[in-house]
């Protein structure tokens, strides 16, 4: 006897109406009355008597005497599946999601935690850090379960294949398109703009991982490539302090004590406080998207809901900041 048969009788019992049941559960009548058939049939007692015209549907004794016994039961069922839920929780391995280290903050990994949390209670998830430039190694190596990734490309060439997509075997979800900003202190002259010309910035000192004047652009590293490029075409050459880690909190630090700036491809919700503002490039020559990535042939409910997290927390944060 299916465990939703008794249910069904539990709720025929409430209503006293096999119509109203039908539309709580829903169904069609006919199948409220095959299941409370059944399970008078399974029992071999009548549990209703079945109304004429204009009455309606009665317990009979039987079923009054019974119906305590079938709440029981159903009862004990749930707390059975809550347990084993549980259960099944406890040894399951925790789902591993990658971030790109340098593009999230602590802050921000904790803001997703929290929020995956209230999504998905009972699903043990973690987030660990990768380095950008080793991508396709670890998405070859399958090191996570799932990866946050930030693609950087010229504008040309934004709607060419990313180059992780030819790894076999994955499933891309792309999150949200987001322009070069520029981050700055709230209280800057700029930090209310639409957008900003980078010549308007030519007098402000920019705080950088690396020397990119001195030490020549990093492989494959468009977004300071491209932030210089801008200040070129602009015709100066930026002043900058070097933070020899790039780390977010770090480059957040010095726009809050000093007024140094710095590019960025971080959403309004990634920024430490209302401190600090993200102000777009104006007519940029490069730009960013970010996508989920996972891999086809896993298929469980954890994979499917963090797909569907991400999609809805990107959607409702680009949303809310546009």
């Amino acid at each position: 006897m299916d465990i939703q048969y008794l249910k069904t009788v539990l709720l025929a019992a409430t209503h006293l109406n096999f119509s109203k049941v039908a539309e709580e559960i829903p169904c069609a009548q006919s199948s409220v009355s095959r299941q409370v058939k059944c399970v008078e049939d399974t029992l071999g007692i009548t549990l209703f008597e079945r109304p004429v015209r204009g009455e309606r549907l009665k317990l009979t004794e039987q079923g009054t005497s019974v119906l305590p016994l079938i709440e029981q039961v159903v009862e004990h069922y749930d707390s059975l599946e809550f347990y084993v839920h549980r259960l099944k929780s406890q040894l399951r391995e925790p789902y591993v999601i990658g971030l790109p280290l340098g593009r999230i903050s602590i802050k921000t990994e904790c803001q997703l935690l929290e929020q995956i949390y209230l999504f998905a209670p009972g699903h043990d998830i973690q987030f660990q850090f990768y380095q950008s430039g080793c991508l396709i190694e670890h998405l070859r190596k399958r090191e996570f379960d799932a990866m946050l990734v930030s693609r950087v490309f010229w504008i040309e060439d934004r709607y060419k294949t990313p180059e992780f997509a030819t790894v076999p075997s994955l499933h891309i979800t792309p999150l949200c398109y987001r322009p070069p900003c520029i981050a700055m202190r709230a209280d800057h002259p700029c930090a209310d703009q639409n957008d900003v010309d980078i010549g308007e910035l030519r007098d402000c000192t920019f705080a950088q991982h690396y020397n990119m004047i001195q030490d020549g652009a990093r492989a494959g590293d468009i977004a300071t490539l491209g932030f210089f490029r801008h200040c070129k075409r602009a015709g100066f050459i930026p002043k900058m302090e070097i933070i020899s880690k790039n780390f977010s909190e770090l480059r957040n630090v010095c726009v809050e004590n000093y007024n140094w700036l710095y590019p960025t491809f971080q959403m309004d919700w990634m920024l430490p406080s209302d401190r600090v503002r993200a102000v777009p490039l104006r007519d940029p020559l490069y730009s960013s998207e970010y996508y989920l990535v996972n891999y086809k042939d896993r298929t469980d409910d954890t994979s499917s809901i963090i797909q569907s997290f991400f999609q809805h927390f990107f959607q409702k944060s680009s949303s809310q900041t546009t």
